[in-house]
């Protein structure tokens, strides 16, 4: 499969003056799959609110991911989506902001054309909101 070279993004200038995004390949979603992920080459992408969340324990989360053991993420969502450090790198004003949304999609065995197009769109979503960077947690 071929597929066009992805351009890298400029850094960004300040960080204390940033506003960022969470993204995982992980396959941390809500509960009952409403998006209607596959555990293998899936074809979709979800964005879930974690506003008012410190933490990914404070929330039910399931996760449906075909290429590895999910008993650990189960257990504890904060490895695919790292929220806790991050909320506590905001307190610190490592960054400015974090994103009212996580962004999802399993990522085993996807089609990469599949997958480039899945992140151009995340990308073009996020910067419409006034996302300046993400944090991609992949497993």
């Amino acid at each position: 499969e071929n597929i066009e070279a992805v351009p890298v993004s400029p850094p960004i200038g300040d960080l204390k003056k940033a506003c960022l995004a969470l993204i995982t390949t992980s396959g941390v979603i809500p509960p009952g799959n409403p998006d209607g992920f596959r555990g293998f080459q899936n074809m979709r992408w979800g964005k879930y609110s974690i506003e008012g969340l410190n933490c990914m324990l404070n929330a039910n989360w399931d996760v449906l991911h075909g290429g590895y053991n999910t008993g650990s993420m189960k257990k504890n969502p904060n490895y695919g989506v790292p929220l806790d450090i991050c909320r506590e790198m905001e307190r610190e004003g490592i960054f400015r902001k974090l994103y009212s949304h996580f962004y999802a999609t399993p990522g085993a065995r996807g089609l990469l054309s599949v997958m480039h197009q899945l992140g151009n769109d995340m990308a073009l979503e996020m910067k419409s909101n006034g996302v300046d960077g993400a944090l991609l947690v992949s497993t």
